[in-house]
């Protein structure tokens, strides 16, 4: 998994060290989101809370993945809980939304 970063300005470099680890778990294997972000908050000693505010300050998208009708990278919300085949067959929830709206105008 390839994953690109971006933050907002206000960011502290901490907060990215957090953001990193929240969206890399050191293993994939018998990955628990819940027990992942105990971790999280634990290691940074931090509250749910402010670690729901720090990830807000990013944007993560995973480089191997678009979406096959415009191209744009998948963006993350959680950690990836498994490996998805760079060939699957993404579509974005844009358009989705586009597709229906055409979809349903055309009638």
């Amino acid at each position: 998994m390839n994953l690109k970063f971006t933050f907002r300005a206000d960011i502290t470099d901490e907060q990215i060290a957090i953001c990193y680890d929240y969206y890399c778990p050191p293993s994939k294997n018998n990955f628990d989101l819940l027990n992942h972000i105990v971790t999280v908050c634990q290691a940074y000693q931090i509250t749910i809370k402010e670690l729901a505010s720090t990830i807000k300050k990013s944007q993560v998208y995973d480089l191997t993945i678009c979406c096959k009708k415009c191209n744009i990278m998948l963006k993350l919300e959680h950690p990836l809980l498994k490996y998805i085949n760079k060939d699957f067959n993404y579509v974005c929830q844009n358009c989705i939304e586009f597709t229906a709206s055409l979809q349903s105008t055309s009638h």
